[in-house]
């Protein structure tokens, strides 16, 4: 396991990076099996690049980083950070003197915290309106040593479902638009994050919404995008977003528009990490293998692959898929409070793996 795990009431709580077991079989074995376990898929991937770089690499195989039956199509993956100068405001409002949010660019924050100066009483007035006019939403406002600590609190979920949590940072932002700010890069950020991005998760206001949710007959969703980290570095206020591109849209549609808005806002940009979209035809015969060992081990007939929200390590090779461990039905606690896998699920998720490398090392066909 990649951490100690804590086991209660027949669950386990942790994350795990892999999952393996043996068992003595007599066939004769017709092909080479790997398990490559890596340890940076939240960060960088530089342990899967310098694999692919250094050591062969497998004609097919899966990442248990998924949901059953299976998947063989994944969105793309993009983080662009926005970096707003600090500068020099007109002194007119609250002095915003720093800004943080989150912990990883694929997770929406569920704390976000403006720091600024200016009267602490006005500002408690402001917050008090706010909240009388938005009850649903939490802010809170403490005074330290003379600054004014402004913590909106959000729901954390995966950056690829973010209609599952609640962004702190959206929420911070539609509040400080609604008080006087001096005039600098730190006004220009929010102005740009209320105008483009409060209330909209498909990228229509910025110009990034996918209009078609179909390839080749298969459901691909639409462009997903949020900020998700935040941070003041350097008289700068860094702000990175995370784009689960579908689809038809290219690295080249995204620097487009993030580069035609960086004149009026005052920002510069760059891509941190960008992977297109993957698609394996769901008729290969590994994806078949697949789809038949489920349905052996479950008893379910529906076998069909589908669409993976996220981003895993499958995009680090070619012909990889992400498949399981979730199965249908069941709450899915990746990137969140508590995240756990049930005893019951593990187990079977691991029999469903085991018929299926069987099916595939101790057959002669290659299932290429």
């Amino acid at each position: 396991m990649g951490e100690r795990c804590r086991r209660r009431q027949r669950r386990y709580y942790c994350r795990p990076l892999c999952h393996g077991g043996c068992k003595k079989l007599k066939p004769a074995f017709y092909k080479k099996v790997q398990l490559i376990i890596g340890t940076q898929e939240e960060v960088d991937w530089s342990d899967i690049e310098d694999f692919t770089k250094n050591y062969p690499i497998p004609d097919y195989g899966f990442t248990p980083d998924g949901e059953f039956p299976g998947t063989n199509r994944e969105k793309g993956y993009s983080d662009i950070q926005l970096s707003f100068p600090k500068g020099e405001g007109d002194k007119r409002g609250f002095e915003i003197i720093s800004l943080e949010a989150g912990s990883t660019a694929n997770t929406v924050p569920s704390i976000a915290q403006a720091l600024c100066r200016g009267d602490g009483d006005l500002m408690k007035g402001f917050l008090s309106d706010y909240l009388k006019a938005h009850p649903g939403e939490k802010l809170t406002l403490e005074i330290r040593e003379g600054k004014l600590a402004v913590t909106a609190y959000g729901v954390s979920a995966h950056s690829s479902t973010p209609e599952k949590g609640v962004n702190a940072l959206i929420i911070l932002f539609n509040f400080l638009d609604q008080i006087p700010l001096e005039k600098n890069g730190a006004a220009n950020l929010v102005a740009f994050v209320k105008k483009y991005f409060s209330g909209d998760i498909y990228g229509k206001a910025i110009g990034l919404y996918s209009e078609g949710e179909y390839v080749n007959g298969e459901f691909v969703h639409r462009n997903v995008i949020s900020p998700t980290l935040l941070e003041t570095k350097d008289k700068f206020f860094n702000l990175t977003f995370n784009l689960r591109n579908s689809f038809g849209t290219t690295r080249e549609d995204i620097e487009y528009v993030f580069r035609a808005l960086s004149l009026e806002y005052g920002y510069t940009w760059q891509i941190l990490s960008y992977y297109d979209p993957i698609y394996v035809a769901k008729d290969w015969p590994f994806i078949k293998v697949l789809g038949e060992a489920y349905k052996d081990i479950t008893g379910e007939l529906n076998c069909a692959p589908a669409l993976s929200y996220g981003t895993t390590y499958a995009k680090a090779m070619p012909n990889i898929v992400a498949w399981g461990p979730v199965f249908p039905g069941e709450e899915d606690f990746c990137h969140r409070v508590d995240e756990r896998i049930s005893v019951k699920s593990l187990v079977k998720a691991t029999k469903i793996y085991a018929r299926a490398l069987a099916d595939m090392v101790f057959s002669p066909q290659s299932f290429k």
